[in-house]
């Protein structure tokens, strides 16, 4: 079962005299750089997805990435993910990367 963390990191915080466009292009890039680094999960939600750092697989510890709308997924759904379906989510999105060939990829994980 997964716990989820504080997200205490300054880079999600919007600076007091930082502009909104600057913000937003600021952490969309540490989103990039994050997702490129394979510790972001995420899920489906409304419009859009909820994002999350994989901060430790054992125990298994997720914290929110408020990027974009900084959507969050009911707290019921992430106690109750474990290790094994966080593989399947990797495996799964390695799986359509693969098939892509290479191309522009939306991780399966993002869509449902």
């Amino acid at each position: 079962m997964a716990t989820l963390v504080d997200n205490k990191d300054k880079v999600w915080k919007q600076g007091k005299n930082e502009d909104f466009m600057d913000y937003m292009e600021r952490t969309n890039v540490e989103l990039d750089r994050l997702i490129e680094s394979g510790v972001v999960i995420s899920f489906p939600y409304a419009d859009s997805c909820a994002f999350y750092e994989v901060v430790s697989e054992k125990p298994l510890k997720l914290k929110h990435l408020p990027a974009g709308d900084a959507w969050a997924v009911p707290y019921h759904q992430i106690r109750g993910l474990r290790l094994a379906d966080l593989k399947r989510m990797r495996e799964k999105d390695a799986f359509f990367k693969d098939l892509a060939g290479g191309n522009e990829f939306v991780p399966l994980s993002s869509i449902g």
